[in-house]
């Protein structure tokens, strides 16, 4: 990779981490300028185009990648999509483009209106293969063009229906949203599938969340934000069945869990043993990442390792709670001078011995020092 020279290094690290290995520090995707004069495109007229302008994405990532150097395990990717999660266009909604995002229209009126069947001809599934391809032959050996997936049938739903009717529908018709389940699990191989073709055939290496957490393989974040809108027991009997099957079908996968709404979730996720790594993301105005301790630590005590966008002060401060193996983290320092002396701090502490006395997955989880559950998990 030009944009990162010593991408084989970086990528044994990273295989070894996956594979369980130890690599005596955390995983860190450290980000640095380039201090190189870069010449950005100037963007379409319309929201629209931004996303779907193949030539425009091009020129932005090539520029996107020309400003910054990698450190450590960071890397440069693109992720081939029309905006965060628009599995539900594939399947009749409209998406209305914003400025750096898109949303989606709501398309069923009624589950009486619903017939399963996927068209392939659809013009967002063939626009998001368009790109994907072109992403993948500009981007060869220059970064890692990586397929847009990731949403659970309920999420889908929830754009198919509305979130509000949606949970009106788990206790008007609850087999039929089941049936929804079940048929889009069938269908996630081949929407998944046809784009990592696309992306091997090209000469992608592994893939990587959008999360940018590269794996060999398929690499993917799995989520489910309507899960924050439902009971414990609609989670365990529906939904989460649907997000273990999701997780078996790839070979490296990351949870984006997002929200206090869905702690009491936390039991059955944990015990997935295909989901490898943990996205704990606490929403507005419930503090960092970082400021959930216990949380992180309970997670790490069911081996599980912990995706965090942290600052280089962060970073020390989890290695003395939280073992180093068991962190991946996202970050950006001002020069490369400044990220080669953190790595060196980091690697220097990690050499410290240290005890860490996790939790199991038998104790629970009572919240945390500001933020007190009501009823433990």
């Amino acid at each position: 990779m030009p944009y990162r020279p010593d991408w084989e290094q970086a990528r044994e690290r990273l295989v070894a981490w996956w594979d369980g290995e130890d690599l005596g520090r955390p995983v860190i995707n450290l980000v640095v300028p380039s201090g190189r004069d870069v010449t950005y495109p100037t963007p379409p007229d319309t929201f629209e185009q931004r996303f779907l302008d193949i030539d425009y994405k091009i020129a932005l990532a090539e520029a996107n990648w020309e400003s910054a150097e990698y450190l450590a395990e960071g890397y440069p990717f693109v992720y081939a999509d029309l905006g965060p999660a628009t599995t539900s266009a594939f399947l009749g909604c409209d998406l209305i483009f914003h400025e750096n995002t898109s949303w989606q229209t709501t398309c069923l009126d009624s589950w009486d209106d619903w017939v399963p069947g996927f068209d392939p001809n659809n013009k967002w599934w063939r626009t998001t293969l368009e790109m994907t391809e072109a992403l993948a032959i500009a981007g060869r050996e220059k970064w890692v063009t990586t397929p847009g997936f990731g949403e659970d049938a309920f999420d889908v739903m929830s754009h198919l229906r509305g979130p509000e009717r949606l949970c009106y529908d788990l206790v008007d018709c609850p087999d039929r949203l089941v049936e929804f389940r079940d048929w889009f699990l069938d269908l996630c191989p081949r929407l998944y599938d046809e784009q990592w073709a696309i992306t091997q055939r090209h000469g992608v290496d592994g893939s990587s969340a959008w999360l940018q957490v590269w794996g060999p393989g398929k690499t993917c974040a799995l989520q489910c934000d309507f899960a924050c809108l439902v009971s414990k027991r609609e989670f365990d009997e529906k939904i989460g069945p649907g997000v273990a099957a999701m997780a078996r079908m790839l070979d490296n996968v990351i949870y984006h869990w997002d929200g206090p709404g869905a702690l009491q979730d936390m039991r059955y996720l944990l015990a997935i043993p295909e989901i490898r790594v943990i996205q704990w993301v606490p929403g507005a105005g419930n503090g960092a990442q970082t400021a959930w301790p216990n949380l992180l630590r309970h997670i790490a005590g069911y081996g599980k390792a912990l995706q965090l966008y942290v600052s280089p002060e962060e970073l020390l401060r989890l290695i003395e709670f939280i073992p180093p193996r068991l962190i991946y983290a996202s970050m950006w320092m001002p020069s490369r001078e400044e990220g080669e002396a953190f790595l060196r701090e980091v690697e220097a502490r990690c050499r410290q011995p240290r005890t860490y006395d996790l939790p199991t997955p038998d104790d629970a989880y009572v919240g945390e020092d500001w933020y007190p559950l009501q009823r433990p998990i």
